[in-house]
């Protein structure tokens, strides 16, 4: 399957969309108008599908568990543990900085989680650390999954669906019925058993994850590109009912693959010659970044901003402030911490690659 351009643009947009969200929610003006769903979680919905969809992808290009798990712990790993650690140093300057600010809707909850936090200080790190925030239930641990870096709970929603991921992909790529029939069992059970968890716990997210691994079964299949679109469209369709959330993610995905693969070339496919225009196109090479600093650059920009609370353009000068300094940090990052780390498991898995082919030789 050829590499599709318009998801790695998607991916730049869904995060430009979270910046803004929470930016927004931020500000009195917009709290009570729009939909708090609007504001980030439709974005991380997407960001949930297309992780399924290319981790399926990337598995059966080559299943190599050791190798897999590698490459993913140093994608991940190395820019988390650096916003972690910024986000534990700095934590009394966040906290002072929205309670300077004070207004928004989002505030004082978030002030609360803080408190949270501090009074558990030492089990937050630890779960933060080793990506478990996700898998703790709130009674055992108050806001657990959104505590240091709040929007993080995603990425541990994305761990435990790393280590799910081979045991999926194997079932289906061999066709082992017992297989597929213990994963559908093991779906079930983690949607059973999901109350009392937060977002960050994979059986809320089923849904997103499953219309990611079995877009990809699809469009590998050898029916009629007319019946693979068709097939996705009503798969689409059906998990966003069982979801029981907004269409509009599953709608979205379905346009962009729609797009991308009916339309590619056509001037007159203005959604792929957006998504695959220069600018978005780089916002989705640093969207990792920019989805995990953009809230500290947000907090600290608040404080700045709290002087201007009465001032009607602090509306519309805040969320462009915040999006240019979080692009701009987030191609620092970019290319002093992510990429350094993508080289290393790139030349790892040739290594590997050619030590196999000189076995076979």
């Amino acid at each position: 399957m050829r590499h599709i351009k318009e998801l790695d643009g998607l991916r730049g947009l869904m995060s430009l969309w979270v910046v803004i969200g929470h930016s927004v929610s931020s500000l009195p003006r917009f709290s009570f108008d729009v939909p708090q769903s609007l504001y980030v979680s439709q974005a991380v919905d997407v960001f949930i599908i297309l992780s399924g969809f290319v981790i399926t992808l990337s598995l059966n290009k080559r299943y190599d568990i050791k190798g897999y798990a590698i490459s993913r712990a140093l994608r991940i790993y190395p820019l988390y543990l650096f916003v972690l650690t910024l986000s534990i140093c700095i934590m009394p300057l966040l906290q002072s900085s929205l309670e300077i600010f004070g207004s928004g809707n989002s505030i004082p909850r978030r002030l609360e989680i803080i408190t949270n936090y501090y009074s558990q200080q030492g089990k937050h790190i630890l779960s933060h650390v080793f990506l478990l925030q996700g898998l703790i239930p709130n009674s055992i641990l108050p806001d657990a999954n959104l505590t240091l870096v709040p929007q993080a709970w995603s990425i541990s929603l994305e761990a435990q669906f790393y280590v799910l991921a081979p045991f999926v992909v194997f079932a289906f790529s061999y066709r082992n019925t017992v297989g597929i029939i213990f994963g559908s069992v093991l779906c079930a059970a983690l949607i059973a058993f999901s109350s009392g968890y937060s977002d960050g716990f994979i059986g809320l997210a089923i849904p997103e994850f499953s219309i990611g691994v079995l877009s990809y079964y699809i469009l590998k299949s050898h029916y009629a590109l007319n019946a693979k679109l068709c097939a996705l469209f009503i798969l689409s369709m059906l998990l966003s009912f069982i979801d029981d959330k907004s269409a509009f993610p599953f709608i979205l995905w379905f346009a962009v693959i729609l797009s991308a693969l009916i339309f590619p070339l056509s001037k007159y496919n203005i959604l792929s010659r957006i998504l695959n225009s220069n600018p978005v196109q780089y916002l989705g090479k640093i969207s990792y970044s920019v989805y995990l600093l953009h809230l500290i650059i947000l907090f600290v920009m608040l404080r700045f901003f709290s002087q201007y609370k009465g001032f009607q353009l602090t509306y519309y000068v805040l969320p462009i402030t915040v999006i240019a300094l979080t692009v701009l940090a987030s191609s620092v990052t970019y290319r002093f911490i992510e990429l350094p780390f993508m080289n290393i498991a790139k030349k790892m898995s040739n290594k590997k690659s050619s030590f196999i082919a000189s076995r076979g030789t």
